[in-house]
Protein backbone atom coordinates (compact mmCIF):
# COMPACT_ATOMS: atom_id res chain seq x y z
CA UNK A 1 0.00 0.00 0.00
CA UNK A 2 1.69 3.41 -0.96
CA UNK A 3 -0.20 7.09 -0.73
CA UNK A 4 1.86 9.32 -2.85
CA UNK A 5 1.22 12.62 -4.65
CA UNK A 6 -1.39 14.31 -1.71
CA UNK A 7 -2.06 17.28 -3.13
CA UNK A 8 -5.22 20.04 -3.09
CA UNK A 9 -5.83 22.80 -6.08
CA UNK A 10 -6.15 25.72 -5.18
CA UNK A 11 -4.60 25.28 -1.51
CA UNK A 12 -5.79 28.89 -0.79
CA UNK A 13 -9.27 29.46 -2.19
CA UNK A 14 -12.47 31.60 -1.13
CA UNK A 15 -15.31 30.79 -0.03
CA UNK A 16 -17.29 28.80 -2.77
CA UNK A 17 -15.00 27.89 -4.49
CA UNK A 18 -14.20 24.46 -5.89
CA UNK A 19 -11.07 22.76 -4.12
CA UNK A 20 -9.68 19.15 -5.86
CA UNK A 21 -8.27 16.78 -3.15
CA UNK A 22 -6.22 14.06 -5.14
CA UNK A 23 -3.61 11.20 -4.76
CA UNK A 24 -2.42 8.02 -6.09
CA UNK A 25 -3.49 5.48 -4.04
CA UNK A 26 -1.57 2.21 -5.00
CA UNK A 27 -2.74 -1.09 -3.92
CA UNK A 28 -5.93 0.76 -1.81
CA UNK A 29 -8.90 -1.20 -1.52
CA UNK A 30 -10.38 2.06 -0.40
CA UNK A 31 -9.89 5.80 0.17
CA UNK A 32 -11.42 8.09 2.56
CA UNK A 33 -10.83 12.17 2.23
CA UNK A 34 -11.79 14.21 4.99
CA UNK A 35 -12.78 17.85 3.77
CA UNK A 36 -11.73 18.90 7.76
CA UNK A 37 -15.31 20.67 7.74
CA UNK A 38 -17.03 17.33 8.74
CA UNK A 39 -18.08 16.43 5.16
CA UNK A 40 -16.34 13.38 3.54
CA UNK A 41 -15.33 11.55 0.38
CA UNK A 42 -14.55 7.90 -0.76
CA UNK A 43 -13.14 8.53 -4.00
CA UNK A 44 -10.17 10.28 -5.51
CA UNK A 45 -10.32 13.22 -6.87
CA UNK A 46 -12.55 14.56 -4.56
CA UNK A 47 -14.04 18.09 -5.21
CA UNK A 48 -14.95 20.10 -2.07
CA UNK A 49 -16.53 23.67 -1.88
CA UNK A 50 -16.00 25.20 1.88
CA UNK A 51 -18.88 27.72 3.37
CA UNK A 52 -16.65 29.22 5.73
CA UNK A 53 -13.57 31.02 5.58
CA UNK A 54 -10.86 29.62 8.09
CA UNK A 55 -8.08 26.83 7.85
CA UNK A 56 -8.84 23.13 6.97
CA UNK A 57 -6.84 20.38 7.46
CA UNK A 58 -7.42 17.60 5.22
CA UNK A 59 -6.93 14.17 5.30
CA UNK A 60 -6.45 11.33 2.71
CA UNK A 61 -7.10 7.56 3.96
CA UNK A 62 -6.05 5.09 1.76
CA UNK A 63 -7.15 0.93 3.49
CA UNK A 64 -5.47 -1.97 1.92
CA UNK A 65 -5.39 -5.58 1.74
CA UNK A 66 -5.26 -6.89 5.37
CA UNK A 67 -6.58 -3.19 7.16
CA UNK A 68 -3.28 -1.31 6.79
CA UNK A 69 -3.60 2.49 6.54
CA UNK A 70 -1.73 5.43 4.72
CA UNK A 71 -2.64 8.48 5.34
CA UNK A 72 -1.53 11.99 3.96
CA UNK A 73 -2.44 15.42 5.59
CA UNK A 74 -2.86 19.00 3.82
CA UNK A 75 -3.83 22.29 5.21
CA UNK A 76 -6.61 24.49 2.87
CA UNK A 77 -7.07 28.23 3.74
CA UNK A 78 -9.95 29.78 2.57
CA UNK A 79 -10.95 33.25 2.88
CA UNK A 80 -13.30 35.48 1.68
CA UNK A 81 -11.60 37.78 -1.11
CA UNK A 82 -14.38 39.55 -1.28
CA UNK A 83 -14.14 41.19 2.08
CA UNK A 84 -10.29 41.24 1.30
CA UNK A 85 -10.67 43.62 -1.80
CA UNK A 86 -12.96 45.79 0.41
CA UNK A 87 -10.71 46.43 3.28
CA UNK A 88 -7.70 47.05 0.71
CA UNK A 89 -10.23 49.85 -0.65
CA UNK A 90 -10.08 51.52 2.44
Amino acid sequence: LALTGCRATPTTADVNQQVTINATATGATSVRVDFGDGTTASALPATHTYATPGAYTVTITATGAGGTTETCRLTVNVGDQFCTRITDLN
